[in-house]
């Protein structure tokens, strides 16, 4: 069972991020913390790795949220399935010496 801390951070800080916090709270095994400033933590409880990322991607698309930060994860419990493809994001190459010329 995939367990994470996570933290929305929000769009804007608003004093009323009730209607946030219900629909967040709505979302099966998630369990919300106190909001503070732009931030709503929280802790995500899935049944397998899809559920996970469903869920990951369902919070992410809620209005008000502008980004999903993972604080802990423990997945120890999970065995690899041989088609399971992971979430994955695109990163822009910021440059560097490790990165194309």
């Amino acid at each position: 069972m995939p367990i994470a801390g996570l933290v929305l951070r929000l769009v804007r800080s608003d004093s009323d991020v009730a209607p946030l916090i219900a629909a967040v709270s709505a979302l099966r095994g998630v369990s919300v913390g106190p909001a503070c400033d732009q931030c709503l933590p929280l802790v995500l409880e899935a049944d397998d790795q899809a559920s996970f990322d469903a869920a990951w991607r369902e919070l992410a698309a809620l209005p008000g949220v502008a980004m999903v930060e993972l604080a802990f994860a423990d997945f120890s419990d999970l065995e690899l399935q041989a088609d399971y493809e992971p979430l994955r994001r695109e990163r822009p190459f910021l440059g560097g010496d490790d990165g194309p010329a």
